[in-house]
């Protein structure tokens, strides 16, 4: 997406470049996070997005509780994907 300075942006110029970092996010924290991109797959949830509305509805919700099973001493994963 190309910003231009001479034009303010309008909602949907804004929403189109929040789309595409928080798919560009998705995609990184998919190949980087084991606890998260296992929380992802089983949403269904991928960096394909077709919206932020989809996002707010598929988005996982994750408990404290839910992180620290995930934790051993000094932030070793328990658990691999």
């Amino acid at each position: 997406m190309g910003l231009s300075a001479s034009r303010p942006l309008d909602r949907k110029d804004i929403e189109a470049g929040q789309l595409e970092k928080l798919r560009a996010l998705l995609a990184a924290v998919r190949r980087d996070n084991p606890f998260y991109s296992q929380e992802l797959r089983a949403t269904g949830m991928d960096s394909d997005l077709a919206s932020l509305n989809q996002f707010s509805k598929q988005v996982p919700f994750t408990l404290k509780p839910e992180l620290s099973e995930d934790q051993l001493p000094y932030g070793q994963r328990t658990r691999s994907v």
